[in-house]
């Protein structure tokens, strides 16, 4: 059967707001990342290691990047044509 789907159903829109703000955290989270990592090099230098008041909020940053990512790939393969299959089940069955 056909699915068709208008681009600007209730459901669809509502979806594709979920990964929308993903896409914004990551593009924000890096952006801090970024402010975080010149700041660090600016108050360190080159020469030696960033210190640990920056570096943690880099790690910091880092991990909730990790789940922010996760939930856009996990929002990107909703909406992908394949949603409905199963990945890895035929990887698995010995014939």
């Amino acid at each position: 059967h056909i699915i068709v789907r208008r681009p600007f159903s209730g459901i669809c829109v509502r979806k594709n707001r979920l990964g929308i703000w993903p896409a914004i955290a990551v593009i924000v989270i890096g952006g801090m990342y970024v402010v975080t990592l010149g700041a660090g090099v600016a108050v360190h230098g080159l020469a030696t290691p960033i210190g640990d008041p920056i570096l943690a909020i880099m790690e910091f940053l880092t991990l909730l990047s990790a789940l922010v990512a996760q939930q856009l790939a996990t929002c990107v393969f909703n909406e992908s044509e394949y949603s409905d299959t199963r990945s890895f089940s035929r990887s698995f069955v010995s014939r």
